[in-house]
């Protein structure tokens, strides 16, 4: 009776399992019914056999009792464990076959495969660019209603992360398969940084989060190419931080004394000193690529490792609380450090499309080329308004890292 149970919950076509998770608990608890609950047999009776010579007499009847087996509670209980944790182990496989495959004979495509497991996240970036969109003063109440819709955004993507990772989407687009991963953990950077700048507000977490918000935006923008027919979050749902750094405006006093000025040219220095050090070398790459040198998987690993450094790099810069007189070089900065991602992301299409005899790897090739180009006009007029000040407020000689961060 068990192996019916099983065998029918476990059934590939949708009509032949149980219609509700209530029908198949109430199966397994027919079949795990304990002995003493079932009906016992009916008591045999024996009929001793007639004289031959009293024909019409008949003997008493004797009825014996059939006898009554008892397995011990505890006896019981030591079997059924085992078996109870097998049931649920097959329960946990047949419900996990019913969600993965919704209920349906033919598989779903990539893009609705992926859609399913945004669901969840378009949802909750939606209610938290409502309740940043409804932040037009430090009112305590909406600042905590921003808190916890960042919460529940952090919750989402932290579970879309756990979904996505047994998709298996790598092993038929290896490129959309990576820029999944990327946006989530784009998306679970900004949903963070919405709660921490909504916990305790100030401008270098209202700007993180506003940077963080825009890497969501371009990675979901960049999913959505990569993969047609994918439901992402719009732009609209990914919004609403610039009222954090609004809010904040009115609270940062604008000083270029000298002492201020040291300190944040001192901690930029480092950071970009520390970055050309570290960072690996794209030319490098691109030309191994080219030369087929490398491995598909070990490129892939390595413009990964790129593009997260770029991010960390950006998330840095962002958080530091910029003096009056490095704001406009700043801004510089941070164009620059986008400037560069873009021609990092060129580069991963490009290397995605090649391995994989995608006809539209020579087009991804001539837009790596025009974002690099991009990227060193950026960082040169960087270095040059941030060396200018750097000698001018404070003296200093040229900051030796050139367009190499």
């Amino acid at each position: 009776m068990l192996d019916t149970v099983i065998a029918k919950a476990l059934a590939k076509q949708p009509e032949h399992r149980y219609p509700t998770c209530a029908a198949f608990v109430a199966a397994l608890r027919a079949a795990l019914a304990p002995a003493e609950s079932r009906p016992l047999a009916p008591p045999v009776t024996r009929v001793a056999p007639l004289p031959e010579t009293a024909a019409t007499q008949v003997e008493p009847q004797e009825t014996v009792e059939r006898p009554e087996t008892s397995v011990p509670p505890r006896a019981r209980r030591r079997r059924l464990v085992p078996l109870v944790l097998v049931l649920a182990a097959l329960a946990a496989a047949a419900i996990a076959v019913i969600v993965v495959s919704g209920g349906e004979e033919s598989p779903r495509s990539g893009g609705d495969r992926v859609s399913r497991v945004l669901d969840p996240v378009v949802s909750a970036d939606s209610a938290l660019a409502d309740a940043l969109g409804d932040l037009t003063d430090r009112d305590p109440a909406k600042l905590e209603t921003v808190s916890s819709a960042a919460l529940g955004a952090t919750d989402a993507v932290t579970r879309a992360q756990g979904a996505a990772s047994v998709l298996g989407l790598a092993d038929t687009d290896a490129d959309a398969a990576t820029r999944l991963d990327q946006v989530l953990e784009a998306n679970l950077t900004w949903a963070r940084q919405v709660g921490a700048a909504a916990t305790d507000l100030n401008r270098a977490r209202a700007r993180a989060a506003e940077v963080a918000e825009g890497n969501t935006r371009r990675g979901y923008e960049a999913l959505a190419a990569a993969l047609p027919g994918v439901e992402v979050p719009s732009p609209t749902a990914v919004s609403g931080s610039e009222r954090l750094v609004v809010l904040t405006d009115v609270e940062v006093a604008a000083t270029s004394d000298r002492a201020a000025n040291r300190a944040y040219v001192e901690s930029i220095d480092r950071l970009l000193t520390n970055s050309k050090e570290t960072r690996m070398d794209l030319g490098e790459l691109v030309n191994e690529v080219q030369g087929r040198s490398i491995s598909f998987a070990a490129a892939r690993r390595r413009i990964d490792r790129i593009i997260t450094q770029r991010q960390s790099l950006q998330d840095a810069v962002a958080a530091f609380s910029t003096p009056k007189a490095f704001q406009g070089a700043a801004e510089l900065l941070r164009a620059s450090i986008g400037a560069a991602l873009d021609d990092d992301f060129a580069i991963q299409a490009w290397i995605n499309a090649l391995y994989q005899n995608d006809p539209s790897a020579p087009d991804r090739l001539a837009e790596h080329a025009a974002a690099s180009q991009r990227a060193s006009t950026a960082k040169r007029k960087f270095v040059e308004s941030y060396d200018r000040l750097r000698k001018r407020l404070l003296g200093l000689p040229p900051l030796e890292v050139g367009t190499s961060y």
